[in-house]
């Protein structure tokens, strides 16, 4: 069996990494900070263990936001020079490391079916019958698995 191993980049390619453990998952989130974070109707991303994912080039630029419904610090990091937001790390969930989809250098294999916030989604946007969308997270504020709506 191969080795997984995927590879990405910011838009001037001053910054490349590698992802060399597998997607634990992909997701689209609706939330109105990735929306605002990323300029666009949603963030589409996957979620690796950090230790799986390998910086080279440049250091990534970061800071700290305080989601202002739950309290809780994510930090977006993203190349310092063109802007390019690679990712973020979560205080809720330390061992993961979130990569926007749009960065890898093959993002049309990802397959994604999972969508998050659901409720503060833009009210054009479609799901297929077959994906698994959540009104809000997929976890519930106190860890236990939240229900999916019925489309």
């Amino acid at each position: 069996m191969a080795d997984f191993f995927l590879t990405g980049g910011c838009l001037c390619g001053s910054i490349r990494y590698e992802i060399t453990g597998p997607i634990l998952r992909s997701y689209a989130c609706h939330c109105n900070f990735c929306k605002k974070a990323t300029g666009a109707a949603f963030r589409s991303a996957i979620g690796v263990n950090r230790s799986s994912f390998k910086i080279s080039g440049d250091t990534l630029s970061t800071y700290k936001h305080i989601i202002s419904e739950h309290g809780r610090a994510l930090w977006p990091s993203f190349c310092g020079r063109c802007g390019t937001g690679i990712g973020s790390t979560l205080e809720r969930f330390p061992e993961l490391q979130v990569i926007n989809i749009g960065t890898l250098d093959k993002p049309e294999e990802i397959e994604v079916s999972m969508h998050y916030y659901s409720d503060e989604a833009l009210p054009w946007i479609c799901y297929n019958l077959t994906d698994t969308v959540f009104h809000e997270h997929r976890l519930n504020a106190d860890d236990t698995p939240a229900i999916p709506r019925k489309i």
